[in-house]
């Protein structure tokens, strides 16, 4: 995980609004959890094509850019 990351939370919570809804995403969690099983079979019916890069002298900075 990015060190980074706390920077990037910090941006979706700058507002009452942005607060708002992260706070009702956090709340509604469950049915997050419930649709995995959807989201899993969707995944393998559709196999997007992914290239996956990983290695040692690999940054995320690059990789979310």
């Amino acid at each position: 995980m990015s060190p980074d990351g706390w920077k990037h939370d910090t941006y979706f919570v700058q507002t009452d609004k942005q607060r708002q809804i992260q706070l009702v995403l956090f709340q509604d969690y469950k049915t997050n959890l419930d649709s995995y099983p959807a989201w899993q079979s969707f995944l393998r019916e559709h196999k997007f094509p992914t290239l996956l890069v990983w290695g040692k002298k690999i940054r995320y900075s690059w990789l979310l850019a």
